[in-house]
């Protein structure tokens, strides 16, 4: 099976006056995992139902293998579909579940009874072929719920929130098994999440969405080292955002924060192509933490940044919360005005810091990723 080219050509998708999707142009890959992320009216749902033919766009083409499917109805597309309610029929049995898609096809009893067993077989549920919906949990319905969406062997699998109701061990498990499924099918899927680690655990590439638009596109690597504004650093992971100018005195260039505590001269090329940015993001796990020094940390830690310094950022202050997270700890840091969060491994070797330790923290420049 080889899996299908999709591409929305200007898609806009109105309601009235609101526009749910705006000039949305996008291309996925035969066979890649593609997740579109965002919040609840970022425009991700719209786009998976206009791939799926329960809407129309308003303007532009949806295209499938270079066929415009813009009009054509749901039925008359090849692409099984997974939804977060799972839709199975409760007064059939799992087999007669995963048959009817086939049966509707037209397709010769022995077929549909050898199609069934193996779908059963991919997703590890041998011998529940004679159960019932209500006798199966919650991640065995989900299980069954993909098993009919492939078993007609679509090139296209799309999945809306379709692991939001199980409980986090299962959802990882299952998030694995998917993830396996497409991979060894290669099929072309379309995800939908608002769950950032769902994410960055399956995809190939993750595309941001916000009000109706594409804010960023990249593998997961890219979107979480290296996003390029504000809106993506905030909602892939956690991250902490200093508002801030690039200043320039004769021959050198500085980053400076806006309450001055932040302060790092820049390496060449620092800001993308030379856009001035309103400020910069460090992840938390990229800050080290040390002990301030003797006397004169005992002084320091009120926020005041170091001398700017080429490649590196270095600042004072004293950790406020210290929450033990198993593998690692977070700690928040009051630096003057501003607060900072710091994660550090939990393992043998690793410094253990407490409540009012007066630290300096600092990152390279390279982990300080300047935003529009």
């Amino acid at each position: 099976m080889r899996g299908a080219d999709v591409a929305f050509s200007g898609v806009t998708k109105s309601y009235g006056a609101f526009d749910a999707l705006k000039d949305f142009e996008l291309a996925i890959r035969p066979g890649e995992f593609l997740t579109l992320l965002g919040p609840s009216g970022s425009g991700k749902t719209t786009s998976l139902m206009l791939l799926a033919g329960f809407a129309f766009p308003s303007r532009g083409h949806v295209l499938i293998n270079g066929r415009d499917v813009s009009k054509v109805p749901s039925y008359r597309r090849d692409q099984g579909i997974v939804f977060q309610s799972y839709s199975l029929f409760p007064h059939m049995t799992i087999e007669q579940n995963l048959a009817f898609p086939l049966e509707t096809r037209g397709m010769a009893r022995g077929d549909i009874a050898r199609k069934t067993a193996d779908a059963l077989t991919m997703v590890r549920l041998d011998g529940f072929q004679g159960r019932y919906p209500d006798q199966l949990s919650g991640g065995q319905q989900q299980r069954v719920a993909l098993a009919r969406a492939l078993v007609a062997d679509p090139p296209l699998l799309l999945m809306d929130e379709p692991l939001g109701a199980l409980d986090k061990n299962l959802r990882e498990e299952m998030q694995l098994e998917i993830k396996h499924i497409q991979e060894s099918l290669k099929l072309t899927v379309l995800y939908v999440t608002h769950d950032q680690e769902e994410a960055l655990t399956m995809s190939d590439r993750i595309v941001v969405m916000n009000e109706g638009r594409i804010q960023q596109t990249g593998t997961p690597v890219e979107l979480y080292e290296r996003p390029k504004t504000r809106f993506v650093a905030e909602f892939v992971g956690d991250v902490n955002i200093v508002p801030g100018r690039v200043e320039t005195a004769g021959a050198r260039t500085c980053f400076r924060s806006e309450d001055g505590a932040v302060a790092m001269a820049c390496p060449p090329g620092w800001a993308p192509d030379g856009e001035a940015p309103s400020c910069a993001a460090v992840r938390p796990e990229k800050i080290a933490m040390d002990l301030a020094a003797g006397p004169q940390g005992q002084e320091r830690g009120q926020g005041h940044g170091h001398e700017p310094e080429l490649g590196r950022v270095r600042i004072d202050g004293r950790i406020r919360e210290a929450i033990y997270l198993g593998q690692m700890t977070r700690y928040v840091i009051d630096a003057g005005p501003a607060q900072f969060v710091a994660k550090r491994m939990s393992g043998p070797g690793e410094r253990r810091f407490q409540l009012h330790d007066e630290v300096t923290l600092s990152w390279f420049a390279d982990d300080f990723v300047a935003l529009r």
